[in-house]
């Protein structure tokens, strides 16, 4: 049983495995019960919960929500990537481990793949840049028209000369 199971300087205990499956649960209730929480967010206000229900201390729910988050950021990662399933990621029969919490880990990680690929979709397009911030030096495309603003300094950024829309991103070569 996990529980049972130490490594050489494992500092942990079952309340703390405990702690994990609750706020793994509590997340993904927050993920399917609410309108577009984050992962993040959904983890931490589990995080939150788990301390104020007395179920471990501070110091311990935030070890947990921190492995839990690192667990599941890479579960996502690793499902965004390659396209592949779980039982790969996890290298184990999932058959063997209890079914709910397969479930569990499941959806939470299927979000967290959901949340990786907009993430690197966003970087791919690269941030986004709005009228009335400021820019350096470079050039910037209207998100809507495609206009090119070009700045020579630092400068806030204008509505488009064209279409008066106020989105922009990072014009590159490889973005040409």
């Amino acid at each position: 049983m996990a529980d049972d199971h130490k490594t050489e300087g494992d500092v942990t205990s079952p309340h703390l495995v405990r702690a994990y499956r609750r706020m793994l649960e509590r997340a993904r209730e927050i993920l399917e019960n609410e309108t577009r929480p984050s992962l993040h967010d959904a983890v931490e206000r589990a995080r939150k919960s788990t301390t104020e229900l007395g179920e471990v201390t501070r110091e311990e729910a935030d070890q947990v929500a921190g492995y839990l988050k690192r667990d599941l950021h890479d579960a996502g990662d690793y499902l965004s990537r390659t396209g592949r399933e779980l039982r790969e990621w996890a290298q184990i029969d999932l058959s063997m481990v209890e079914h709910g919490l397969v479930d569990l880990f499941v959806r939470a990680a299927d979000r967290t793949r959901l949340e990786m690929e907009a993430f690197n979709r966003e970087l791919k397009s690269g941030p986004l840049y709005r009228s009335g911030e400021m820019t350096g030096p470079g050039t910037l495309r209207c998100g809507n028209c495609g206009q090119l603003m070009h700045f020579h300094e630092p400068g806030h950024i204008p509505p488009c000369p064209r279409c008066h829309k106020t989105e922009f991103r990072r014009h590159t070569d490889e973005s040409a």
